[in-house]
């Protein structure tokens, strides 16, 4: 990703299961509820094409 935004996604609690995942769709529905150095809250994401209109999460 450009400009180091992979390794701050990472360095914030990001997944390479979720955020890294050959299936992360451009335009999907992500969300990532973090606190550096404290965990991970909740990491989720939906999506299964690009641009993808019915990719949604309901917190």
């Amino acid at each position: 990703m450009a400009y180091g935004l992979d390794t701050a996604m990472y360095n914030t609690g990001a997944t390479a299961n979720i955020f890294g995942s050959a299936n992360f769709k451009w335009r999907g529905a992500y969300v990532l509820i973090a606190q550096p150095g404290k965990g991970v809250y909740l990491e989720e994401y939906k999506g299964s094409i690009d641009n993808d209109t019915n990719a949604w999460i309901s917190l």
